[in-house]
């Protein structure tokens, strides 16, 4: 598959930017969307934009995944060959209780994107799900059959977006991959997860907030 030209929505994040100048250090060009909503400090993309803007293979556009026309320009402008969608509302514990608007960005966004993919002819889509949809699931190492187990609405809106995309793709010829992405840290990782907080409180000294009874175990990837 000949590719020249990648979308990437959610690019000024931190995997989106990480993603995005992998991307173009290997010759793409990389067309960036991201609202920089204010999930955490802003402050954070902001810089992981400044760092994008240096390289000429790269176009941002903040536009948000809800403004379907929008994207459309986009996709109409450049012609991406492949679409990577990393933009949607994160986190199980801030999900609670915004179950509509949860739904609304990460469901009907991603079914906005999917639709601009098809619309411009793209040869593959990649979205990135998660690793919540297993839920409390006891059953390790998790496999991709499992049934899913969403106790979140952050996690119900991920399965049922990987549904929405697993119907369009078979009506479609647009390749589909969904990810299930266990929780992410690396180089600019996201400010309001515990890699960042439990290093920022050892160098500053400050007490981390436990939650649970401390015996709970998590997987990261890199």
């Amino acid at each position: 598959m000949k590719v020249s030209s990648i979308l990437i929505t959610g690019c000024a994040g931190f995997i989106g930017s990480t993603l995005s100048k992998r991307l173009i250090s290997q010759g793409y060009l990389v067309v960036g969307v991201d609202n920089l909503n204010t999930a955490y400090n802003p402050i954070y993309k902001k810089h992981n934009l400044q760092t994008l803007h240096s390289f000429p293979q790269f176009h941002f556009y903040k536009t948000d995944i809800l403004d379907k026309k929008a994207l459309i320009k986009i996709s109409q402008r450049h012609k991406p060959e492949v679409i990577v969608h990393l933009a949607a509302l994160t986190g199980i514990r801030s999900s609670l209780g915004k179950a509509s608007i949860y739904e609304k960005v990460n469901i009907e966004g991603t079914q906005n994107v999917f639709e601009v993919g098809l619309q411009s002819k793209s040869q593959l889509f990649i979205f990135s799900s998660s690793s919540s949809i297993y839920g409390n699931n006891n059953q390790t190492p998790f496999q991709e059959l499992q049934t899913p187990d969403p106790r979140s609405p952050y996690a119900k809106t991920k399965i049922e977006a990987e549904k929405l995309l697993k119907k369009m793709s078979k009506k479609s010829k647009l390749r589909t991959t969904i990810l299930r992405l266990f929780s992410v840290y690396g180089p600019h990782g996201r400010p309001d997860m515990a890699p960042y907080l439990f290093t920022e409180a050892a160098f500053s000294k400050k007490v981390i907030t436990l939650f649970g009874n401390g015996t709970c175990q998590r997987l990261y990837l890199y």
